[in-house]
């Protein structure tokens, strides 16, 4: 019983004091992107912000892999910004339009010190102008009706 008390003791003293390879270094999400709504023509910043970043980042829109470069081929209306010093990795998307309407992922690959970490996924929700009225309108007056009403209560 002895031996097997110190067999224990001895694995636990080993445990304690080896260096755990990876383990400081591995990388992690420090702002995961959120669900976001905006206008047709309006610009979307979906955030990534990752501690450590050893392996190639990039965003996945709608399963597809947008790849690894701050500008992105094939999709002039969208970029990586922030300062990748710093682990920011957002995607910005310019003139935002319908087909912009998906779910988004940023990534992480794997690296030699780093398992791949990949982000909750997100909805990128693209409302179209026609769609959009003010809550005026919702009241049933038109904008020069409730600039009219909110001129003459002054």
């Amino acid at each position: 019983m002895a031996m097997v008390s110190a067999l224990v003791l001895h694995a636990f003293i080993l445990l304690l004091f080896t260096p755990q390879q990876g383990v400081s270094g591995q990388q992690a999400f420090r702002t995961e992107p959120r669900n976001l709504t905006v206008r047709a023509g309006a610009t979307a910043l979906l955030k990534c912000e990752v501690l450590r970043a050893s392996g190639a980042v990039q965003w996945v829109k709608d399963g597809l892999l947008l790849g690894p470069q701050r500008s992105l081929p094939g999709y002039p209306r969208y970029s990586m910004t922030g300062d990748e010093n710093r682990g920011q990795y957002h995607l910005q998307i310019m003139d935002v339009r319908l087909e912009d309407d998906s779910p988004y992922e940023c990534q992480v690959g794997r690296s030699k010190t780093s398992q791949p970490i990949v982000s909750r996924t997100v909805w990128l929700n693209v409302q179209s102008k026609q769609n959009h009225r003010s809550q005026w309108e919702m009241w049933g007056y038109t904008q020069e009706a409730a600039w009219d009403n909110f001129s003459n209560d002054r």
